[in-house]
């Protein structure tokens, strides 16, 4: 049986839990385009992520992502998006409801082998194993409000994950 792509597909979750990797190959299955949004908010402001939040604040950034992300889901055809891991706490959580939104989760352990040292992720200056630990508190709840459903990433690769969405998804249809 073949899945069908949902009109939209949106991956959430904490940084370095592999949005836009998974996001890749989830694209390629559904037969349907993959859309970064911190790559579309870059392409759109002419500027990266640091730069942005340098510039215009934390604040500024998550309208920015606000109003890229309406335009991206206001596209008819499927799409398979990829947000940042901040999506959940900015005013475009609302947007997310009109999409099958996926929470990929992941042990805070996970997140610091996967994010390193924090290099060009503006939210990660300090004790990085710290700052995930307060976000992924602080955005849990965000996060569960928003899901369609959770996969779990821990110990897994790639083609697992993808694997476990394309079942979750088959079911939901």
């Amino acid at each position: 049986m073949t899945t069908a792509a949902p009109r939209h597909l949106v991956l959430i979750g904490m940084m370095g839990v592999g949005k836009s990797t998974v996001g890749k190959k989830l694209a390629t299955k559904l037969s349907c385009p993959f859309i970064d949004l911190d790559a579309e908010i870059e392409s759109r402001a002419g500027k990266s992520i640091p730069q942005i939040f340098s510039s215009e604040g934390e604040s500024g950034f998550r309208h920015l992502e606000a109003e890229t992300l309406l335009q991206v889901l206001d596209q008819p055809d499927s799409l398979v998006v990829a947000t940042g891991g901040g999506i959940v706490e900015g005013e475009s959580v609302n947007a997310l409801h009109a999409a099958t939104c996926v929470w990929l989760t992941a042990t805070v352990e996970t997140l610091v082998k996967r994010v390193g040292s924090g290099e060009g992720r503006p939210l990660l200056t300090g004790n990085v194993e710290e700052i995930l630990g307060e976000l992924l508190e602080r955005r849990s709840a965000k996060y569960g409000e928003a899901a369609t459903f959770t996969v779990a990433v821990d110990g897994k690769s790639v083609p697992m994950v993808v694997r476990e969405v394309m079942s979750k998804l088959e079911k939901s249809c």
